[in-house]
């Protein structure tokens, strides 16, 4: 992973906005809209065949945004969030970690956990 920029904007509140931005023949493109300024729209794919991503490569289930925030989901979704954390702290991205919020995100075949990772100086809304 190579090393981000510093987000311009900290100690802001921020509530990122995900959800559904595409359905796909095989599953959906959750989408987040991030504050950070730069125009990042991360995105990952869900399967309806393949919740647990047995098939598809794990990494698809992973919204990284330039700023250091991110959102993950996909199987064991909590972990997966931390791994994340903890690499984005290794390359100087987001030396303080991050706070991780879990939210739940519906989809045409039911719904998904999701967890976001906010910055530490992040307000939360």
């Amino acid at each position: 992973m190579t090393q981000v920029p510093f987000c311009q904007y900290r100690k802001q509140e921020v509530r990122v906005q995900i959800g559904v931005v595409e359905t796909i023949e095989e599953g959906v493109w959750i989408g987040a809209s991030c504050i950070c300024g730069m125009g990042c729209r991360p995105s990952a794919s869900v399967f309806a065949d393949d919740p647990e991503y047995r098939q598809h490569d794990p990494a698809l289930a992973e919204g990284p945004c330039c700023c250091g925030r991110f959102f993950v989901t996909g199987p064991n979704v909590e972990d997966t969030a931390r791994t994340m954390s903890d690499r984005f702290k290794e390359v100087g991205s987001a030396p303080d970690g991050h706070r991780l919020e879990t939210r739940r995100v519906e989809v045409p075949w039911g719904s998904v956990d999701v967890v976001i990772g906010y910055l530490p100086d992040d307000q939360p809304t």
